[in-house]
């Protein structure tokens, strides 16, 4: 674990309930849920298809863009598309000037699909991408295909990137999307997605979410709402349990915790195991918030979505638990977790 200490200054996100990261959390705090189903980009395999219809796809999309959708078939194209409008609700927030340019470092996760898709998809979405937000390639730029877990193995990149001076800011985010025909059959047929075939299956999201991180100094301190990592932990064989005991150092303040449950089991079971066996130690009552009980499953822009509403949750937060612990897990065994703090003390609700 890096001990650099790093602030997140702003945030930016794009969302199936908000086309801003602030409009996304009042969304979600209001409770408003956009889910649909689309019959016309596809159809989920009934169990038995010689005697049952299949059934309609029931997602989170940015249903905002439905007019560009047809247009951008491509996956590499469409969620270059999302990213740009995640990156520049970011730069809309935070003021960032193209002088920092040549210090800023650039870390993203990306779904894992699309790397598999085909050999110049990875390229093809650097090239929309930047062509969208109009910039060149970052001085230093890393991507990640790890799924739900990527933001959080790009916040360790970019905290050791600004220990060893190589950047000075960091711009750190997710990107998700599968709402894709052929993807949306290959996650079908392995019964990922919900649908009669599968009731414990998740409701896929689409969205993005971006950060902007830098040392812990004064000059960043003085910025709006400044947040500091206190501490990341990670795992690939000890489970949830594990990650989520590292970050536990004050029992007397316990967090509130943020997590990337999507309506899988196997999910909620580890987390049950995780409760059960810490205990105390993350309060009583616990309290948990999985936003993709509106937003649907975050995959590759979990971390950052998750810390994005954290902020935003500790910044009004009527409990006035001063910190916040995040956790991912991705299908290949990772799992990780942050504790994000507020710097200053949260602000009286309204």
């Amino acid at each position: 674990m890096n001990s650099e200490p790093v602030v997140i200054t702003d945030t930016g996100m794009v969302s199936s309930v908000g086309i801003t990261a602030r409009q996304t959390t009042a969304s979600l705090f209001a409770g408003v849920n956009r889910q649909c189903t689309m019959p016309e980009l596809y159809v989920c395999k009934a169990e038995d298809p010689e005697f049952e219809d299949g059934t309609a796809l029931v997602a989170a999309p940015l249903s905002y863009l439905d007019s560009y959708r047809g247009k951008n078939r491509d996956p590499a194209r469409w969620i270059a598309l999302i990213g740009s409008l995640g990156f520049s609700d970011l730069m809309d927030n935070s003021g960032y000037n193209d002088e920092r340019f040549a210090e800023t470092g650039l870390f993203l996760s990306l779904p894992p699909l699309l790397k598999g898709a085909c050999n110049d998809t990875e390229s093809g979405f650097i090239y929309h991408f930047h062509n969208r937000i109009e910039k060149d390639i970052f001085p230093f730029e890393i991507y990640t295909f790890e799924g739900h877990t990527g933001v959080f193995r790009m916040i360790d990149e970019a905290r050791a990137a600004l220990a060893e001076n190589i950047i000075s800011c960091a711009i750190v985010g997710g990107v998700e999307s599968c709402l894709f025909p052929e993807w949306l059959e290959r996650l079908d047929d392995d019964y990922r997605i919900k649908s009669t075939k599968n009731i414990d299956g998740y409701v896929p999201g689409e969205m993005a979410a971006f950060l902007i991180m830098e040392k812990h100094s004064p000059g960043a301190v003085k910025r709006k709402h400044p947040y500091i990592i206190e501490g990341s932990a990670s795992t690939v064989a000890s489970g949830l349990q594990s990650v989520l005991s590292e970050l536990l150092t004050d029992t007397d303040n316990p967090p509130i915790v943020f997590g990337d449950l999507n309506g899988e089991s196997k999910r909620m079971e580890e987390w049950g195991y995780a409760r059960t066996g810490l205990g105390q130690r993350l309060g009583d009552p616990v309290r948990l918030e999985h936003p993709a009980d509106a937003l649907g499953d975050m995959g590759a822009a979990s971390g950052a979505v998750l810390i994005a509403i954290a902020m935003d949750c500790l910044r009004c937060n009527q409990d006035l638990r001063q910190n916040a612990l995040i956790f991912t897990a991705s299908d290949g065994g990772e799992r990780r977790a942050i504790k994000l703090a507020r710097i200053s003390k949260p602000e009286s609700p309204s």
